[in-house]
């Protein structure tokens, strides 16, 4: 049988090996051409060990990837759990109940904090009181040193800031001028943001005024938008001018931001035209800028005077 196939291959010497797959030898040692099922069914026959071949590897191949993928999916699950916990609201201190239990909690603590009588007894009831300790002394030891009474609360607003509940409290004062004061839940109970209360900067306004820093200079003031603009700050197109200052009828001194500059973009968000804008910011003078009531607004730290301000949207007053 074996001599027999040489010899029929011998027949197909003048077919070049690339093509001899398709023609094969009849019974009359005619050289004859594969039919079209022939010739599939030679592939099939010789493709067909390589196939398989390859259906397994490939299949081997997903499977691999698959458990990678749910490996990676399981991990990322895992350690998003152990690092990133989602952040819940904290819990509220035991005596908080209904709005007007904390809304009696809020004003008690802004009457024991204006009825105190000594430097300890205010700094019991206020929020960080080692750091501000000497600013509370230097503050009510001032001669004619504001000591407001409370009348009573007009209103009140429950906000999360920084993680914490704060109660932002509207309370009159004994002459009925509207004020007003951020309390921080703690399990103490509330405590004052005094910094806050009494726009507490790192100079005291009427300093700020007389000293002129060059240094930018960290200051809790209102802002209002204003058409002035004058010397050093004339061209409208390179400054936005504000009035600055403490409130109130005098005190106010003009400042001016470049205009497109980071301070600029932050106040147009935020300082509403025909208002007065709560902002805790950095000033300074400018030794060329033409005026002594001239100043540069450096940055702005936040809008409000208080945490709690700047996530309720700062207080505007008109």
């Amino acid at each position: 049988m074996q001599d027999d196939r040489q010899s029929k291959m011998q027949r197909l010497g003048d077919v070049t090996p690339e093509l001899r797959r398709f023609y094969t030898v009849g019974k009359n040692d005619d050289v004859r051409p594969l039919t079209e099922q022939q010739v599939e069914e030679s592939w099939s026959e010789e493709a067909a060990p390589e196939t398989r071949g390859d259906r397994v590897w490939a299949l081997t191949w997903v499977g691999v990837i698959s458990a990678v993928a749910l490996a990676a999916v399981v991990y990322l699950a895992v350690t998003r759990s152990e690092v990133a916990p989602p952040q819940q609201e904290p819990a509220a201190p035991a005596f908080y109940g209904s709005a007007s239990e904390r809304e009696a909690a809020a004003e008690k603590t802004l009457r024991d904090f204006h009825s105190a009588g000594s430097t300890a007894a205010r700094l019991a009831l206020i929020l960080d009181p080692e750091r501000l300790s000497g600013a509370v002394a230097e503050h009510y030891g001032r001669a004619g040193a504001e000591r407001p009474a409370v009348a009573g609360i007009e209103s009140t607003r429950y906000i999360v800031a920084d993680g914490h509940r704060w109660c932002l409290a509207v309370f009159r004062d004994g002459a009925g001028t509207p004020r007003t004061a951020a309390l921080k839940e703690t399990p103490e109970g509330y405590r004052l943001d005094w910094e806050g209360m009494v726009a507490h900067g790192e100079m005291a306004w009427e300093e700020f005024c007389e000293s002129r820093p060059a240094a930018p200079t960290q200051m809790r003031v209102y802002l209002a938008h204003t058409p002035y603009h004058n010397h050093k700050y004339s061209d409208p197109t390179e400054y936005v001018a504000f009035r600055v200052g403490p409130g109130g009828p005098s005190g106010w001194l003009y400042g001016y931001a470049a205009r497109n500059s980071e301070p600029h973009l932050q106040l147009m968000g935020f300082v509403v035209p025909g208002t007065q804008q709560r902002a805790n910011v950095r000033l300074r003078f400018e030794p060329d800028a033409g005026a002594d009531n001239l100043v540069v607004i450096d940055e702005v730290i936040h809008s409000g005077w208080s945490p709690a301000e700047t996530a309720a949207g700062a207080e505007r007053s008109p």
